[in-house]
Parts: C-alpha cells; sequence; structure tokens
C-alpha cells in the first residue's frame, strides 16, 4: 500500500511538472509575441506602412513552427479563402481574396450577405453605394487572422498526424482555454476543462490549406455562446489571386 502511494505521488508531481512546463512555454512566447505586436505599433505609427504579413515574415523564424506545420506561404499574403464561422448553428460564410495589403471579401449570414475592402488604413463595409468605416463581421475574426494563426499553432500541443491519401499530412493538435484565452484576450483564467482542437491539413508540397477548429470549450466557458463553435478556414489559389482594385479611389 505504501508503494502504491509513492507511486500516485510521483504521477502526481510528473503531471505537476509537465502542466508548469506546458504554461511556462506559453508565457515565454507570449512574451516574445507582445514585444512582436509592439515593434508593428512603432512601425505603424513610424509611417513604415507595409503589410502585416511582411513584417512577420521577416521577424519570424522562416522555418517550420515546434509543430512541424509552415504558414509560410500563407504569409506572402496572396491567396483566395472562405471563413465558415458556426456560432449555436448560426452560420457565418466569408468569401474572399487577399493580395498582400489589400483584402475584399463578402460576409453571409442567414438572407444577409455584405461586403468589405480592407488595406492598410482600415476595414469597410460597403453601405447604400457608399465604402464607410466598418467593425469585423464576427467577434471571432482572431481566430482567422494570420498573426493569431501562427501564436496558436505555435502555443498547441501535436497530439498527433497523419498522412493524406495522395500526399499530404493532417496535424491534430490541442489548445487549453485558458491559452487560447491569454492569447486572444490577453486575460489570464483558471479552468480546469477539455482542450479545443485544432486540425491542420496540408498538401504533398506541405502548403496548409484547412485549419478546423472546435472551440465548443472555450466559447462555453467563456460564456459566448451555448455550446457550439466550429470555425473552418479552407484556402486556394495560394500565389496567384487577380489584382485586386482599391474600390475607394473609384
Amino acid at each position: 500500500m505504501k508503494e502504491e502511494k509513492v507511486f500516485f505521488k510521483k504521477k502526481k508531481d510528473d503531471d505537476k511538472k509537465e502542466t508548469e512546463n506546458t504554461q511556462e512555454k506559453a508565457v515565454w512566447f507570449l512574451v516574445a509575441f507582445a514585444f512582436f505586436l509592439l515593434a508593428l505599433m512603432i512601425l505603424a505609427r513610424t509611417g513604415e506602412h507595409k503589410p502585416i504579413t511582411n513584417q512577420l515574415e521577416k521577424i519570424r523564424n522562416a522555418n517550420k513552427n515546434s509543430n512541424g506545420i509552415s504558414i509560410n506561404e500563407l504569409l506572402k499574403g496572396v491567396f483566395s479563402y472562405q471563413y465558415v464561422i458556426n456560432v449555436d448553428d448560426n452560420i457565418y460564410t466569408i468569401n474572399g481574396s487577399m493580395d498582400d495589403d489589400r483584402e475584399e471579401f463578402t460576409c453571409t449570414n442567414g438572407k444577409k450577405t455584405d461586403r468589405y475592402y480592407r488595406n492598410m488604413d482600415g476595414l469597410y463595409r460597403l453601405n447604400n453605394k457608399k465604402w464607410v468605416k466598418s467593425k469585423e463581421c464576427t467577434n471571432y475574426h482572431k481566430f482567422y487572422n494570420l498573426v493569431y494563426i501562427y501564436a496558436l499553432l505555435e502555443s498547441a500541443s501535436l497530439d498527433h498526424t497523419s498522412d493524406i491519401k495522395g500526399g499530404g499530412e493532417e496535424f491534430n493538435l490541442s489548445i487549453s482555454v485558458n491559452t487560447l484565452n491569454q492569447i486572444i484576450h490577453n486575460k489570464k483564467t483558471d479552468f480546469s476543462d477539455n482542450p479545443s482542437t485544432i486540425k491542420v491539413t496540408t498538401d504533398e508540397d506541405g502548403i496548409v490549406r484547412i485549419i478546423d477548429y472546435d472551440l465548443s470549450n472555450y466559447c462555453v466557458l467563456n460564456k459566448t455562446c451555448k455550446k457550439k463553435l466550429r470555425i473552418n478556414l479552407q484556402y486556394g489559389n495560394i500565389g496567384d489571386v487577380e489584382e485586386i482594385e482599391d474600390p475607394l479611389k473609384k
């Protein structure tokens, strides 16, 4: 009986050390991430209005992250996309394309579809044939922002990978709600929960094509949904999209 107690005590201590190591890794990453965001703000204030994707590409390591995933091709900022956000079966579908420092997309929720345009000065929505400054069309836009995607993939734990028939690979990751809150909301929480999951699918060239989040635990614990939050991101035409004209100049 004494040996059994010692065993469980050792296992508990090992689990505690593993948790502390994971939290320490997340804290150090967030410190580095904060310095990166500060650098971006300084660049913006000094008038160096360069695409955020290009700035990130210069600052970060150009190789794969610690989980073996590279979003380098996306960070070049030239691709088309479809994002589907499902909040308790209330579905938002965002279709668009990005061309360096310009982006155009539509956001559909139910029968309503709005058209948006983004440049280095901000986000605009077409309202009665006039472009007006706008907020994001969903409250979950950070989950499809490349800066935050990079941070989330770096902070998540890799559970397993699997090969895809015909080429490509699938990465299954998990990330705690506490880590999500630190990155997305810059706040500390102490939830004891099952982690949220991120599934990343790459093609035969290692280019990320799909990112699929199951954030239901995160959403329920933060009381922003009743039971479900799923976000699916799909990327295409990487490196090859038509030039986006500036509608504000028309």
